[in-house]
């Protein structure tokens, strides 16, 4: 992700192949791979070597950026434990966070302090939760706030926000730009299981617009 980041910031693979001391094919590789990855073009390339971000490649970038400073404020808050000799470090986190969004961050965490032993469980939220007040981890990342019986007793920060994002088949003909819930309930829905992030946060939009999931053919983990 810093690879990206210089690119889009200087606008140009030379150039952030010469602030990274890399060489311009390496610079290139990384680019490629993150496209390969997300399956979109982050970049338009124009015959000029200045290049410009994609509609997609603004949307990662932002989300790096968070990355980035959840990275930042990891090492600071870690850097408290015995003058930067910190030895053991227990993180839970949701499947997204623990699967998608920690290991850049903790990647890196690794590089400043590799005497530290880093555990890092992937669980439910609400097991994240329990975790945290039983003194089994140090740290929780989740997509689900605490509940109320856990928020007074749990110091929370806001990191960054993650949208909820509609897919469909490529078969669909004409692909669906713009859809309402009427329209939703025609379709069978693929979700997590109960309990996780990102489903406590669909059927929180589902009960703020006074619907409910059981009105909803859906199907997922645990209804297997």
């Amino acid at each position: 992700m810093k690879v990206f980041l210089k690119v889009a910031e200087v606008e140009s693979f030379t150039k952030a192949a010469e602030a990274l001391f890399l060489s311009q094919p390496a610079v290139s590789l990384q680019i490629q791979k993150l496209e390969q990855l997300f399956q979109t073009s982050l970049f338009i390339r124009a015959h000029s070597d200045r290049i410009r971000l994609t509609e997609s490649g603004e949307n990662l970038c932002q989300h790096a950026e968070a990355l980035m400073r959840v990275q930042q404020t990891l090492i600071q808050d870690m850097e408290k434990y015995s003058a930067g000799h910190l030895r053991e470090l227990h993180i839970g986190a949701c499947c997204i966070a623990g699967e998608q969004l920690l290991p850049i961050g903790l990647s890196a965490f690794r590089d400043c302090y590799p005497q530290a032993k880093l555990t890092l469980s992937i669980t439910k939220c609400e097991e994240v939760f329990n975790g945290l007040l039983a003194g089994n981890f140090d740290i929780g990342v989740t997509g689900l706030e605490p509940k109320r019986r856990f928020s007074r007793d749990l110091h929370k920060q806001k990191l960054m926000e993650v949208p909820l994002i509609w897919f469909e088949s490529s078969k669909t003909s004409p692909p669906t730009e713009i859809i309402n819930l009427k329209q939703l309930r025609k379709h069978r829905l693929i979700l997590s299981e109960k309990g996780s992030g990102c489903r406590t946060g669909f059927e929180q939009f589902l009960a703020n617009n006074k619907h409910k999931l059981q009105e909803f053919a859906h199907s997922g983990q645990t209804d297997q």
